[in-house]
């Protein structure tokens, strides 16, 4: 079913490109958003022992 770039109209085309921005940038942005919320979860930890 897949299309020959040259026959998409813009639209189809762009769609197709925003898929792929979207796959990479949710490849790139999970790592990185792991990281904050463990980050976050140590800052929250520690600020409780420091209260206890």
């Amino acid at each position: 079913m897949l299309k020959d770039a040259k026959d998409l109209t813009p639209e189809e085309l762009g769609k197709r490109v925003l898929r792929i921005k979207w796959y990479i940038a949710g490849f790139i942005s999970t790592p990185i958003l792991y990281f904050i919320i463990i980050f976050i979860l140590e800052q929250i930890s520690r600020i409780t022992i420091i209260i206890d």
